[in-house]
């Protein structure tokens, strides 16, 4: 838990007498959540001509030869992985593959295994937890949609395994998975050193964090480590919302899954811009990419391939930040996804290569300008002004299969908020470790505004804190009220301001320092502001204990999700909300609706 003592200006409060979850139980797992019941292991085989299609959650470990799942080759060196195939979005497959060189051996040492490429064991993942999460964002009849779709199509809980369902279709073609492209294959062979960089751009929409997926589990394969440059601020791949994030990701935590499946990995370096586009702050957003590239520098260790996520803003402003980009990083390759038109031709109309093409004289000197026109992959090959090959690529994106389903961008983020919040318990392949927790114990600890509301805040000093509401003017008399109920980035800043500085007279003191034009700080962690105390002149908040250094709290437009403010059979008072009201005052604003449930017909 929290220990009742003073930790820099994050004071602990009183633990309050309550019968909801305590800040305990919200941001530590605590080992007693974890289940007794016995899990289920099963053990199988597949063939060359043999793959499993499957939703749900599961862990893996290859017992012999190697299977393949979204890019990423797993062997009997490789530790166990967790697969997650929520049935919001695509099924995943499992599928036997030739192993690589350094495991090939061990192969023919698996006595009655030899006869089959591919021998593993499945064990029950943690789909109680994620499905607890997802029901928060989508109803449970969404959840459970996929499943009812064909008679006799799903078999559900396969093989024991609570949560694993096993897809039985007879044409491949009917399977609701992303077919991906050859030319993603094809690509990947195309990233042999280790110094390679890649910038992933596109358009809105097009399955960049996809291809990003797979293509850091497929460097991954030949790698011992990627480190992946995240810019695109509205689905982050790796961290919350409004964030510019840099990471290390290595070989036993490959990425198969949602982002907010992944989010537990530890952060090299996340800087805080506070939007879900660029276009609220194209010059904040600029010096945030800006100090993401200098901590490029930083990063421990000998090299490793570089892979760059970039937004989907690719007109105007947008367009420009990422040839900016381009131009500061200099990759050695450049990707564009495209849609693929209607006669299955691929379209060079990219608008990222375009740009490159009409710079190429005082930019870009190309060797051969003209493209190279294919089916599958599209490459222009030219020599960059600091000398060094530069190869730009046009593919096509993943195309959905029947069935398929994929999570809306502004559901990703909340569920990344509530993961960020409510992080899953640690998970392990061994039984001896702790299972995933029973539907009975996940009851209470997923009520989750049931925990925000019996969490135990920290309190902050006004004077101890420095804050800043980034991309508008907000007047300082409204301030702080526009802190109260709102999602905050929590940072550091070492800059001492003098006092004439912030304050007009003696008076003021003991307020915050009231910035204008905040420096970009490193990320330390969300926090929830619950309440501002004009009496003590005291901000509540929720924070994790990782994040209670921070002096500088940055309120950007990012909101707390709706379903952490509302609770319809509740007894508790919802303070941050209001149903009798006209959203005509200056800062009044109606709740964004959810546009993903079923509409009953009259």
């Amino acid at each position: 838990g929290i220990n009742a003592e003073y930790m820099g200006s994050f004071v602990p409060c009183e633990r309050q007498t309550t019968s909801f979850a305590t800040m305990a139980s919200v941001f530590h797992n605590e080992p007693e959540i974890h289940s007794e019941v016995p899990e289920v292991v099963f053990r199988l085989s597949l063939l060359n001509n043999e793959r499993l299609c499957f939703f749900g959650h599961v862990g893996i470990r290859v017992l012999s030869g190697a299977v393949t799942v979204l890019g990423s080759i797993l062997s009997i060196k490789s530790q166990p992985a967790q697969l997650h195939a929520p049935t919001c979005g695509p099924a995943l497959t499992i599928e036997p593959c030739w192993p690589p060189a350094s495991v090939r051996a061990a192969v023919a040492d698996g006595g009655d295994e030899q006869d089959f490429p591919a021998v593993f064991m499945l064990r029950c993942g943690q789909s109680e937890v994620y499905t607890a999460l997802l029901a928060q964002v989508y109803p449970r009849s969404l959840l459970t949609r996929p499943l009812k779709l064909g008679e006799g199509w799903v078999k559900e809980n396969a093989f024991g395994l609570r949560g694993f369902h096993l897809v039985m279709l007879p044409h491949p073609d009917e399977l609701p998975l992303l077919q991906l492209p050859p030319s993603w294959h094809g690509l990947v062979g195309l990233l042999h050193n280790s110094n390679a960089s890649v910038v992933v751009c596109g358009p809105r929409n097009v399955g960049k964090s996809t291809f990003v997926r797979f293509l850091v589990n497929s460097l991954l394969n030949r790698h011992p480590r990627v480190a992946v440059l995240d810019t695109g601020v509205g689905q982050c791949e790796f961290s919350g919302p409004g964030l510019v994030s840099l990471m290390v990701v290595s070989q036993q935590t490959p990425l198969i899954g949602p982002p907010f499946t992944h989010l537990h990995l530890p952060c090299f370096r996340s800087f805080f811009f506070g939007h879900t586009s660029p276009e609220r702050d194209v010059t904040r957003y600029a010096e945030c990419v800006r100090e993401a590239l200098r901590a490029l520098s930083e990063l421990p260790g000998p090299a490793c391939p570089l892979v760059v996520n970039t937004h989907g803003w690719v007109t105007g402003l947008g367009l420009s930040s990422t040839h900016e980009l381009i131009t500061s990083l200099r990759p050695t390759h450049v990707v564009e996804l495209v849609k693929p038109s209607p006669d299955k031709s691929l379209s060079v109309n990219g608008l990222v290569v375009n740009r490159l093409r009409n710079l190429a004289t005082d930019v870009y000197p190309l060797v051969d300008p003209d493209f190279a026109h294919s089916q599958s992959l599209t490459t222009v090959r030219g020599e960059t002004c600091w000398g060094t090959m530069l190869q730009v690529h046009t593919i096509h994106s993943a195309v959905v299969g029947p069935y398929c389903k994929t999570l809306r961008a502004g559901d990703n983020r909340n569920l990344q908020i509530l993961t960020s919040i409510f992080p899953p318990p640690p998970w392990s392949f061994d039984a001896a470790q702790g299972g995933p927790p029973s539907a009975d114990q996940l009851l209470d600890r997923h009520h989750f505004s049931h925990g925000l509301a019996g969490a135990l805040p920290f309190r902050v000093p006004w004077s101890a804190v420095r804050i800043a509401v980034l991309g508008t003017q907000v007047p300082r008399s409204e301030t702080l009220r526009s802190l109260n109920g709102a999602i905050v980035g929590l940072c550091d800043d070492p800059t001492e301001y003098p006092a004439a500085q912030s304050h007009a007279n003696a008076e003021e003191l003991d307020l915050p320092l009231f910035l204008r034009a905040p420096p970009v700080l490193p990320f330390l962690g969300y926090g929830i502001v619950r309440a501002v105390d004009p009496r003590t002149r005291s901000l509540y908040i929720l924070a994790p204990t990782s994040a209670i250094h921070s002096n500088t709290l940055l309120r950007g437009s990012i909101d707390v999700p709706p379903f952490l403010l509302l609770q319809p059979a509740s007894a508790l008072v919802e303070p941050y909300t209001a149903t009798d009201m006209f959203f005509t005052g200056t800062g009044a604003t109606p709740l964004r609706p959810r546009k993903n449930l079923i509409r009953g017909k009259t």
